[in-house]
């Protein structure tokens, strides 16, 4: 069934598309280009420093499981 086929859409046809209907959006509002590259930068340097910490506490059990 499609979307202006059913009876319960008709006062949604008269709003605009977009990610908020009804509220203007700014068409010059932009993400900062250097603000994604800072947080994928920092999610991989926590994703390795948990990776290292990791292998770090595995082979400090390892070690004190030989004596």
């Amino acid at each position: 069934m499609s979307m202006f086929s059913n009876p319960g859409s008709a006062p949604f046809r008269d709003l605009p598309p977009g990610p908020h209907p009804g509220v203007p959006t700014d068409p010059d509002a932009h993400v900062a280009p250097d603000s994604l590259d800072r947080r994928i930068r920092s999610v991989v340097r926590s994703r390795w420093t948990l990776i290292v910490l990791g292998c770090v506490v595995v082979a400090i059990f390892v070690v004190l499981s030989l004596y």
